[in-house]
């Protein structure tokens, strides 16, 4: 399970159970001022080689740290068609794909966020 927390200044993903195992990881820490943009196609993301966590068949189940064509990316997904992207500056990761059960709104939600921070 994937459980977001959006803090005044950040969002937090918390990674449990089988995800936390999978990807190795058990929470990211993203400011929202680090947030280039949000990209409901995470397609235009190619990863090319995993270096810590699980990949299970072409385009599905994938979870962990993963060098893609943005630089080194974070996923945790089990179906990348239904996945999306969140692009960073000044991270650890350059990129972070996402699958949730409601991406429509955790994309708004998310924008919302980055918009209100910058404007501040």
């Amino acid at each position: 399970m994937v459980k977001l927390n959006f803090k005044d200044n950040d969002i937090e993903i918390d990674l449990e159970g089988i995800e936390k195992i999978l990807a190795i990881k058990k929470r990211l820490i993203i400011p929202y001022n680090h947030i280039i943009s949000v990209d409901d196609d995470a397609e235009k993301v190619k990863a090319y080689l995993r270096v810590g966590g699980t990949a299970l068949g072409h385009r599905h189940y994938d979870y962990g740290r993963f060098i893609t064509n943005e630089g080194l990316g974070f996923y945790i997904m089990k179906n990348k068609d239904r996945a999306f992207a969140i692009h960073l500056k000044d991270e650890k990761y350059n990129v972070i794909v996402l699958e949730l059960d409601d991406n429509a709104s955790i994309i708004s939600q998310i924008n919302k966020k980055i918009k209100k921070v910058k404007k501040d």
